[in-house]
């Protein structure tokens, strides 16, 4: 397929106004080529990136684009020179160097105290929690390194003979839009995001199926299997089971009951949910937790709820029903 050529009103429209996005994809990776033919750059290596600003459409230089051009133009550093300001949060190196015998210097600066405003994670702006406080430790050690490596580039784009951004450059611009950062981010956002959504759907009517008869194989009664699901998460009937708790339900299903069968162990949020209900129809009958507690140890001998059995703990709840409320 023949890629179209940007046109020459298209072409004069860019160079004039300096808007790439006026020209179709196409059209703009023609001329994302032809500047790279023009200085010798291997486009493969993605020597520039697209970046919106002030509304406008524009290429800036990676680290790609400057290592190739000292390479190619045989540009030299001969100097660099620090100077940290502590008092106005600024640490600046300036490279001197030649290509040729042609000489040039540039300045790279960078802030060594805590910005106001930083990007989250989903490339957003928002307050710094440490805004003004001067950086320290491997931080300000990174701040000092960046100010060396954006006065590189800098540099070289200078010498070169090239206006064009440097990616060092852009990173503290807060209105910048960067077309292929921002779809990376939409498509992590998405991947992370996919996990939590397939959680919450709902198991296929197959594996509903599968627990209510795992759970009868395994001796669990209907009213059993009813109260499982509602302390589990609300659910009224095993088609509503969500896959995040089907590891949860299908091993309370094939538990076998035993005598101290509470389904504590597996699911302590059942456990909770059947005390909530046993002083809640004490509290109606007007039984005090003294009481309760009395009866439960002199019908069955034992010294908590805990140890109670499916059928003791049902048991105590049918005697509960049958109690008249004080007067």
């Amino acid at each position: 397929m023949e890629v179209e050529k940007p046109e020459s009103k298209e072409i004069e429209k860019v160079l004039l106004a300096g808007d790439l996005a006026q020209l179709k994809p196409d059209q703009r990776l023609a001329y994302y080529n032809r500047v790279c033919e023009s200085l010798r750059l291997n486009p493969l290596t993605q020597p520039f990136e697209y970046i919106v600003l002030n509304g406008k459409m524009k290429l800036y230089a990676t680290k790609n684009c400057t290592d190739q051009l000292r390479e190619i133009r045989n540009v030299s550093v001969d100097k660099q020179t620090h100077d940290f300001k502590p008092e106005l949060g600024v640490y600046m190196v300036t490279t001197e160097g030649h290509s040729g015998e042609r000489k040039d210097s540039a300045t790279g600066a960078v802030g060594t105290n805590y910005p106001d405003k930083q990007k989250d994670f989903n490339g957003r702006w928002g307050p710094h929690p440490k805004a003004g406080e001067m950086m320290r430790g491997d931080e300000l050690a990174n701040a000092m390194m960046k100010a060396e490596t954006k006065s590189k580039r800098r540099f070289t784009l200078s010498i070169c003979g090239l206006g064009f951004l440097d990616e060092t450059e852009i990173e503290t611009i807060a209105d910048a839009i960067i077309p292929a950062r921002q779809l990376e981010q939409q498509e992590e956002k998405i991947t992370e995001l996919t996990p939590r959504m397939e959680a919450q759907e709902r198991i296929p009517p197959g594996l509903a199926r599968t627990f209510e008869t795992t759970a009868a194989d395994h001796g669990r009664t209907p009213d059993q299997i009813r109260d499982f699901l509602d302390a589990l998460n609300g659910y009224v009937n095993s088609l509503e089971i969500k896959k995040m708790d089907w590891d949860k339900a299908i091993a309370w299903a094939k538990n076998q009951p035993t005598d101290n069968d509470l389904m504590g162990d597996l699911i302590p949020s059942l456990q909770q949910a059947q005390f909530k209900k046993l002083y809640a129809i004490a509290g109606k009958k007007r039984v005090s937790n003294d009481d309760l507690h009395q009866h439960v140890e002199e019908e069955f001998k034992v010294k908590s709820f805990k140890e109670l059995t499916h059928k003791q703990f049902n048991d105590v709840l049918s005697w509960l029903e049958t109690v008249s409320p004080a007067g």
